[in-house]
């Protein structure tokens, strides 16, 4: 039988889009995660948030980190540096924030960036 690799247990459950949000339910493993991508409603205009709340199989929220960013990548990855600096205080293995990057990429939440 084939084994998995980590990108392809990473999945999208469920998602909603509005004019000015895109929101994404994703499961790993056991884990949930949802992450929110917005513009940041302010004076310097051309500015992304992302928003990121890491649930336990339970339910239990776990970890959350809101950042922006100059694009939506940009503030995914601000997040992704939170996130794993909150890592050391959770109980459960966080996401694999490549993974996490290249998946929404693939749905258009986020743009492709050459600054890996």
């Amino acid at each position: 039988m084939k084994k998995e690799s980590p990108r392809t247990k990473l999945r999208i459950v469920d998602q909603n889009r509005t004019m000015h949000m895109r929101g994404y339910d994703l499961a790993c493993e056991g884990a949930r995660m949802r992450v929110v991508v917005a513009p940041v409603n302010d004076e310097t205009g051309g500015r992304w948030r992302v928003e990121a709340t890491i649930r336990s199989e339970d339910r239990v929220e776990v970890a959350v980190a809101n950042e922006t960013g100059s694009t939506r990548t940009e503030a995914l990855r601000s997040v992704a540096t939170t996130m794993r600096g909150l890592e050391p205080q959770t109980d459960i293995a966080m996401f694999d924030w490549e993974a996490v990057e290249a998946l929404l990429i693939s749905v258009q939440a986020l743009e492709p960036s050459s600054n890996a």
